[in-house]
């Protein structure tokens, strides 16, 4: 077979065969496999009720079930059961039911001494009571396995959830799912059996008996006959106690023998007439009729020997034990001899033997005494004894112990070594020789030499001989001593001297307490990115989903346990060290993993079981188990070998102290690697659950194996990373977008300026959801960053997808490929399907002063939409981008040449500016006056000046002197920083703009104005800059006390010298006279005028007609340019600025 099957095991097993490396059943051995003990067999199973079982309450806990007054079975209720000690993924898998337990966890690998077993089945009920469990009603010997709080609250669990072992008591739960956490407490019921088992009967095995029930022990009754042939002591009737027979024992008790072996320890035997010989008949107080004799050599011996007729006529008896008196009368023959008739007669008495009378002529001819003889008339008892042993072999006044070979007596003995001997000894030291007191020597001096070992109680220290004692050891303890003090009291001394400096040898008391893991290749694993569409087609997803690691619309791995800390390293592996617990004083090194391993003899084990258990679905049923188990061992002091170190620990003083201990460790001991069954760790089918665990015990000299330390380790692995699933093939197809040309505008200096324009698009985007798609409330999108263009989705149709949550959250967004109606929000999409987005596009400048207008272009001229999506990695892509012009050239009948229609966000008569301030911004065109005879009047009211339309949308309306005022800007209409208008008038270079302002009605002494830069003089003909002011005060007819004007006058602000004006009644002429009446053109020369950067002040002279106050608040600022300008009057740097 390629690898162990446990099924096919048991399979075989059971039909006794043996289960080797055969493929098929067939080819095993028949024989015997079960191992099955009489400690395991009930014989009292019969008693057991088959039906109407009496216990099932809590208030019958701990009743028993009696056969007769026998107990044999005892009831439980809701006994709690206790935990094995490996928890994985906090639940315990394996219950155990020990009495008395607290329910603290156990270790799994060992029998706990109260451990329950035996527990009752209803194989021993009735056939119609098999479904009856322990706590029904009616009850039956089922257990019930409950869970709960307290054995109150607790409710029965699922059959389907466990399996239950009746013969040794272990619960164990079929899968994480079902086993209860580390925290949670179940319970049993049921009945355990307490009758007699197989080992407890006395009939049974082997023996010599040949009838039914032999040997026995215990009571026996017998009524046919007892026949023992055979000879010898196997074959013998023992009786230890006593043979009572009110009628005798007759007949069969010997038949026909001629010979009664043993008759021993009866108290009465009525009749023993038909035995001839009587090898022993033994016993106290024999009594009965020996009259027909009792002949050949035997013993009859009797603690006190009465007999009402005991008359023995030709018993030759080789031992008589009398504990009574022997009378005078009583004649007792040995030989051809009556007992003390002649001195030639050996006569042996065993035991005491008083002699009442005098007792004349011991010799050691005439008696052996082997017991202790008393004989009160014998003065000198030492000297006769000494005179008898002299003259016999036998051992004097030692006693031999049985025939042991061993001699004691307690008798005080003294040498004095009349003849001396040499040591047998002889092999000298350095400093030995045979002249010398060396024990080495040969000097002939020992009174007493012992070939072996002699122990003593004690002995004196002896006689020196080169200083003696109490000499030379004044003020010394030694002093104390001489030849007569024992030796052991000197060398106690000397202990007690050498103590401090010579400590014993010590162990390292600490112990082995744990194995901790180490962990290699550990690295976390990867998940690819997405979610899972409806009828995935790609492998490895549809694979996962197979085996509930992914489901439609949610990431792979999602829910799965142990996802949080999936490992992608197929080395991932565990090796195993000890970890040392408690204290100790001493060590071998400073390493505090050390434990001690006791004498430095012994060899060090370890043993190690490593389980293996892979699934390969997220339910975590079983796919593949294995197990290995070894033995490690050093047999090297002070060495590391197969991972285990052994290490002497040192004396205080190793020199003269020797080592006696060891102690050691063990690292990185029986890895264990990633197990399936054969799989290749780097293919899809290796994905699942692994469960390493280690069950580690060491052992040291005979003592056997310490309990185990246990370590487990449960991992998801998957080698599966991002790269092994293809990305998202995105396409933008079925694409259109256009203009709707319903724009709206107003007008500013006679040219039009876009204020609102309207647009649509839309695409249909594929392989969003092939092979996987992102959770995103942007999964895809129309997109535009414009702030003037506002997306907005028409009706039944979107403008993005939102797959936030793993489902389809935009309604009418995605469609099945191929056609139909759009797909349910809250769906999980095909991989298919296709997503169609549309979108309509409002622009609007709005009234904040937006505008794309600038100094020479437009910018920008478009904006852009994008249609994006992501794929299952959340990167997003942009599929296309759609420019949409804000205004296309030529569009509703606008002029192409004109080019495209900037925007600008005002109403049509709006402006920033104010009569009453002091800047023009150039946002409006509200107090611009007309370059006609009507702004001679210097004033803004409309009595007296022509105001420039604003109030209505007004085009093409520049007149030949007009410059043109864009957002922000005035320009010279046409030149280089045109917008939209052609110069109306190209017969002359210059170009005029008039500003009304007006005062708070204060008198004013000067007016200051700053533009930003130098200024041309009126007068002169170079391209620049001119600006002159028409005061209210200064028009025809009026008086400010130089005179009534005769025509109006401006004056200019940059001419600063000289005397008279720049030029008296001008009549029109283009560069200095853009009105058909005649006007003065006055200079900037009163004291105190002047230009200060490019700030020019202008002194008001009253009568130059130069007045501002309440009177005549009103002015007007012309501006004159010639030709196009680099630097054009502007809303910033170039801004008209005036002040008092």
């Amino acid at each position: 077979m390629a690898t162990f099957q446990s099924s096919s095991k048991s399979n075989r097993l059971l039909q006794s065969k043996r289960y080797t490396v055969a493929d098929f059943d067939g080819q095993e051995a028949y024989t015997s496999v079960l191992d099955i003990n009489a400690s395991e067999i009930f014989t009292q199973q019969s008693s057991l009720p088959t039906s109407s079982l009496p216990y099932s309450g809590s208030s019958q806990d701990g009743q028993t079930i009696l056969s007769g007054s026998t107990p044999i079975a005892r009831f439980y209720h809701r006994l709690r059961l206790t935990p094995g000690n490996v928890a994985n993924s906090g639940r315990y898998q394996t219950w155990f039911a020990i009495s008395g337990s607290d329910g603290t966890a156990v270790s799994p690998q060992l029998v706990q001494a109260n451990q329950l077993k035996s527990w009752i089945s209803n194989k021993y009920l009735a056939a119609a009571d098999a479904a009856k469990t322990a706590e029904g009603d009616p009850p039956g010997y089922n257990v019930v396995i409950s869970k709960g709080a307290s054995a109150g609250a607790a409710e029965a669990l699922s059959v389907n959830d466990y399996q239950y072992d009746y013969k040794t008591g272990v619960v164990q739960f079929v899968g994480l799912t079902q086993a209860p956490t580390t925290s949670e407490v179940i319970y049993i019921t049921g009945y355990v059996y307490e009758g007699k088992y197989l080992s407890d009967e006395t009939f049974g095995g082997g023996g010599g008996g040949t009838g039914t029930g032999f040997p026995f022990s215990g009571s026996a009754l017998i009524t046919g006959s007892l026949v023992i042939s055979g000879s010898g002591a196997d074959k013998t009737l023992t009786v230890d106690g006593t043979i009572s027979a009110s009628a005798g024992i007759t007949g069969s008790l010997f038949g026909t023998a001629t010979t009664a072996s043993f008759v021993t320890t009866a108290q009465t035997a009525s009749f023993v007439t038909t035995a001839q010989t009587a090898s022993n008949v033994a016993g106290a107080n024999v009594t009965g009729d020996f009259s027909s004799g009792i002949s050949s050599s035997g013993l009859i011996e009797s603690f006190a020997m009465t007999a009402s007729n005991a008359t023995i006529d030709s018993a030759s008896i080789a031992h008589l034990t009398v504990d009574t008196l022997i009378s005078g009368s009583t004649i007792f023959t040995s030989g051809s001899n009556q007992l003390g008739d002649a001195t030639s007669d050996i006569q042996t008495l065993i035991g005491t033997v008083n002699i009442s009378g005098s007792a004349t002529n011991i010799t050691s001819s005439t008696v052996d005494i082997n017991g202790v003889l008393k004989l009160p008339d014998i003065s000198n008892v030492s000297a006769s004894i000494a005179a008898l042993e002299s003259a016999d072999t036998a051992a004097g006044i030692f006693d031999e112990s049985g025939s042991s070979g061993v001699f004691a007596t307690t008798s005080s003995l003294q040498i004095t070594g009349s003849v001396l001997g040499v040591s047998p000894v002889t092999t000298t030291g350095a400093n030995i020789t045979s002249s010398n007191d060396g024990s080495g020597g040969g000097v002939q001096k020992y009174a007493m030499v012992v070939s072996e070992s002699v122990w003593h109680y004690n002995a004196n220290v002896g006689v020196p001989r080169s200083n003696a004692w109490k000499t030379g050891l004044d003020g010394s303890f030694f002093d104390n001593f001489d030849q007569n003090t024992d030796i052991s009291e000197i060398l106690r001394f000397v202990a007690g001297l050498l103590s401090s400096s010579a400590p014993n040898a010590l162990p390292n008391t600490k112990t082995y307490n744990a194995i901790t893991e180490d962990i290699d290749n550990s690295g976390a694993g990867s998940i690819p990115s997405g979610r899972v569409p409806q009828s995935s087609t790609e492998t490895i997803v549809a694979y996962l989903e197979g085996k509930g690691f992914a489901s439609d619309g949610n990431t792979l791995f999602s829910g799965v346990d142990l996802v949080g800390s999936i490992k992608g390293n197929s080395g991932y592996h565990i090796s195993y060290d000890s970890s040392a617990g408690g204290s100790t004083t001493v060590s071998s090194s400073v390493d505090s993993e050390l434990f001690g391993l006791g004498l430095k003899s012994l060899a060090f084990k370890v043993s190690g079981s490593n389980n293996y258990r892979f699934s390969d679905n997220a339910s975590d049923t079983q796919t593949a188990v294995s197990q290995s188990s070894e033995i490690l061992t050093n047999s090297s002091a002070n060495s590391t070998s197969n991972g285990l170190t052994r290490a002497t620990i040192n004396t205080a003083n190793p020199a003269v102290i020797p080592t006696a201990f060891q102690d050691g460790k063990f690292v990185n001991v029986f890895q264990a690697n990633l197990f399936n069954g054969g799989v290749s760790l780097s293919t899809k089918e290796s994905i699942g659950y692994y469960e390493l665990s280690a069950s580690i015990a060491i052992e040291t000299g005979s003592g056997g194996f310490t309990a185990p330390k246990t370590a487990a380790e449960r991992i998801l692995y998957s080698p599966i990373v991002n790269g092994d699933i293809a990305t998202n093939t995105l396409t933008l197809a079925t694409t259109f977008s256009e203009s709707l040309n319903t724009p709206t505008s107003r007008s500013l200096s006679g040219a039009p300026y876009l204020l609102t324009q309207n647009y649509r698009i839309s695409g249909s985007i594929t392989g969003l959801f092939n092979p996987l798609y992102v959770a995103s409330t942007t999964a895809a999108n129309l997109s535009e960053s414009d702030s003037l263009v506002t997306l907005s989705a028409p009706s039944n149709h979107a403008t993005s997808l939102s797959t936030n949550g793993g489902t389809i959250s935009t309604g009418d967004a995605v469609f099945p490929n191929g056609g139909g109606a759009a797909r349910a929000t809250s769906t999980v999409p095909f991989e298919t399907d296709i997503v169609r987005l549309s979108g309509s596009l409002a622009f609007n400048a709005g009234t904040s002063g937006d505008t794309n207008v600038g100094k020479s272009s437009l910018s920008p001229t478009s904006f852009n939409v994008t249609t994006k999506a992501r794929n299952r990695n959340n990167s997003q892509s942009t599929l296309r981008t759609s420019a949409f012009n804000y205004f296309d050239s030529g569009q509703s009948g606008q002029p192409a040449a004109s080019g495209s229609m900037g925007y600008y966000g005002r109403a049509q008569d709006y402006d920033g500016g104010s009569l009453t301030g002091t800047e023009e911004a150039f946002s409006g065109e509200e107090f611009r006056i007309k370059i006609d005879n009507n702004l001679l009047s210097g004033s803004y009211a409309k009595a007296h000046a022509s105001h420039f339309p604003t109030a209505s949308f007004d085009v093409y309306n520049l007149a030949k002197y007009d410059l043109q005022v864009k957002p922000n800007y005035l320009i010279y209409p046409g030149g280089t920083n045109a917008y939209w208008l052609a110069n109306p008038d190209t017969s002359t270079d210059y170009k005029y703009y008039g500003r009304a302002f007006k005062t708070d009605g204060g008198t004013k002494t000067q007016l200051t104005l700053n533009v930003g830069q130098a200024l041309v003089q009126w007068g002169s003909t170079s391209a620049g800059i001119a600006v002159a002011v028409m005061f209210e005060s200064a028009m025809t007819g009026i008086n400010t006390g130089g005179g009534a004007l005769s025509r109006p006058v401006i004056y200019d602000f940059a001419t600063l010298s000289g005397t008279g004006n720049i030029a008296s009644n001008q009549a029109q002429n283009d560069q200095l006279n853009p009105f058909s009446d005649s006007i003065d053109i006055g200079k900037n020369v009163q004291a105190g005028s002047g230009l200060s950067g490019t700030t020019y002040t202008m002194p008001l002279t009253d009568t130059l007609n130069q007045v501002l106050n309440s009177t005549y608040q009103n002015y007007i600022i012309l501006v004159r340019y010639k030709g196009a300008q680099t630097n054009p009057l502007d809303s910033s740097t170039y801004r008209i600025r005036v002040g008092y």
